[in-house]
C-alpha cells in the first residue's frame, strides 16, 4: 500500500498504527484533488495562475516564441492566460455532501488543496443538536451558515465562506431547502449567493412546492443593476438539456416539474454553467448565474468521500470581493521594557 502513496509523503515508522493509516488516507485524498489540476493552478496562497482554458490545453504558440534576442526587446505577453490574485477573484465549490459530519477529514484536505472562498453545500444531513465545529474546525478559517431540515436528518443546505468575507442579509426559507446571502463586491457591486436543494420526491403532485419554489427563487432577483446572482445546489433535474433549454430526453420527471425550473432560469435571466455530468451521466448539481461572462472556469473534482456519488463542481469567477483586513496584533516585548 505504501507504494501507492504520492511522491514526497513522509511516514514515521515509529508512530502508532492508527496515526500511520490516518497520514496515508489524508495523503491519498490530497492526491485525488490535486491531480485534477497542476498545483500552481490550485493552492498557491499568494498568487493563483489561472487560465480560461483547462491546464495543459493552452495554445503552444506563445511558448514557441522563446526569449527575445536582445535585452531591450519587449517580452511577448500571453494572450490566453490571465493572472488573478486571491484578492480579486472568487472560487466557489458546489458540493453534495451526503452527510457532512462523515466528511471531516475530506473537508480539511479539500479546503487546503483548492483554497476555495465559498462552499455551497447540499444534503448536509444535520440537525440542530449538531454543532458546526463538529465538522468545520475553527482552524480552517470559515464561517458556516446552515439551514437544516427539521423533519428528519436528511437534506439540508449550507453556505461556508472564508473569514475575510462577510455574508449579509442571510435568508433561510421556511418552505424550501434554500439559504441566501449577499457579499459586497468592489466598485459598489453586490453578489447574491444561494444554496438550494430539491428533493427528488418533489414532483408535480406537490403543486404548492413548485409554486413556492418559483415564487421564492424569483423574489431573490435583485432590482439593483450592479448585482451578480449565483445559485448553486442539487436540483435533481436530469431531463433538462440546459444548452437548448428542452426536456424530452429521459422523462424522469413530469413536464410540469421541468417547465417550472426552465421558467425560473428564463425569468431571472440566468445561465446554467455546468456542462459535464455530475452523477453517472446526469448533470444534477447546477451553477446558475446572471453574469456568465465573469466565469473563469467550471470544472469537476472527485466526489467528497468514498460513499459520495456526486462530483464536486469548482466554479471560478473574476468577481472582486471586499475582504476584511486582519487587524494587527500588538505584541509587548518585555525584555526591552525599562522597568
Amino acid at each position: 500500500m505504501l507504494t501507492h502513496l504520492p511522491p514526497g509523503t513522509a511516514i514515521n515508522v515509529k508512530a502508532p498504527t492508527s496515526l500511520i493509516f490516518y497520514m496515508i488516507f489524508r495523503s491519498l485524498i490530497a492526491a485525488a484533488y490535486s491531480s485534477v489540476f497542476d498545483s500552481s493552478h490550485l493552492s498557491t496562497p499568494s498568487k493563483l495562475h489561472l487560465s480560461r482554458e483547462p491546464p495543459g490545453n493552452s495554445s503552444g504558440s506563445s511558448s514557441s516564441i522563446g526569449s527575445p534576442t536582445m535585452s531591450s526587446s519587449p517580452k511577448p505577453k500571453s494572450t490566453t492566460d490571465q493572472v488573478f490574485t486571491t484578492k480579486n477573484f472568487i472560487r466557489i465549490l458546489n458540493i453534495n455532501f451526503q452527510s457532512v459530519r462523515k466528511k471531516v477529514l475530506n473537508i480539511e484536505v479539500l479546503i487546503k488543496t483548492t483554497n476555495s472562498d465559498i462552499i455551497l453545500g447540499t444534503e448536509t444531513w444535520l440537525t440542530e443538536e449538531v454543532k458546526t465545529t463538529e465538522f468545520f474546525s475553527c482552524s480552517l478559517g470559515y464561517k458556516v451558515h446552515r439551514h437544516d431540515r427539521k423533519n428528519d436528518h436528511h437534506g439540508g443546505v449550507m453556505i461556508a465562506l472564508k473569514d475575510d468575507l462577510e455574508l449579509l442579509d442571510v435568508q433561510k426559507s421556511k418552505n424550501l431547502e434554500l439559504i441566501s446571502g449577499r457579499i459586497k463586491l468592489n466598485r459598489n457591486k453586490d453578489l447574491i449567493i444561494d444554496s438550494y436543494y430539491r428533493p427528488p420526491n418533489k414532483t408535480d403532485a406537490d403543486e404548492d412546492y413548485l409554486n413556492i419554489t418559483y415564487s421564492e427563487l424569483t423574489r431573490l432577483k435583485s432590482k439593483k443593476r450592479n448585482t451578480v446572482h449565483i445559485i448553486g445546489g442539487d436540483y435533481n433535474l436530469p431531463d433538462i438539456d440546459w444548452l437548448s433549454m428542452t426536456f424530452n430526453r429521459t422523462n424522469h420527471y413530469p413536464q410540469r416539474v421541468n417547465q417550472t425550473f426552465v421558467n425560473i432560469v428564463h425569468d431571472m435571466g440566468l445561465k446554467q454553467m455546468v456542462n459535464f455530468p455530475i452523477r453517472v451521466e446526469n448533470t444534477l448539481d447546477l451553477t446558475l448565474t446572471t453574469h456568465p461572462s465573469f466565469m473563469i472556469r467550471c470544472k469537476p473534482l472527485p466526489p467528497i468521500g468514498v460513499k459520495s456519488d456526486h462530483d464536486i463542481v469548482l466554479f471560478d469567477t473574476s468577481l472582486s470581493p471586499i475582504r476584511s483586513k486582519t487587524p494587527r496584533q500588538k505584541i509587548i516585548l518585555w525584555k526591552r521594557a525599562n522597568i
